[in-house]
């Protein structure tokens, strides 16, 4: 037995419902397949849709990496927050106190 496609009205259908946001789960349903088959046919005939890949309306735009200054600058910030306990207690490391200049 081949390939058992989906109808261009069921393509159409599951197209507008996976791009509105819907589940696969309610896209079969609609469609009238199973989950199974919708997922197979998201391999080939609806494989343009990018189903499962994080929600849509997400900001994806990428934030570029801090420059050392602007670390430097933010890192300065935190620092003058601390009082000299919380200072002293972040200049220990694991084998004692830090030699300081």
């Amino acid at each position: 037995m081949g390939k058992r496609l989906l109808s261009a009205i069921q393509c159409s259908r599951a197209r507008l419902m996976l791009t509105a946001g819907a589940t696969r789960d309610e896209a079969a349903a609609l469609v009238g397949i199973t989950r199974s088959r919708l997922d197979t046919r998201l391999r080939d005939q609806l494989a343009d849709l990018r189903v499962g890949q994080g929600r849509r309306e997400r900001d994806r735009s990428i934030q570029p990496d801090p420059t050392p200054a602007e670390i430097a600058e933010r890192s300065a910030e935190v620092r003058a927050m601390w009082d000299e306990a919380e200072t002293n207690a972040r200049r220990q490391n694991f084998s004692g106190p830090m030699l300081t200049d």
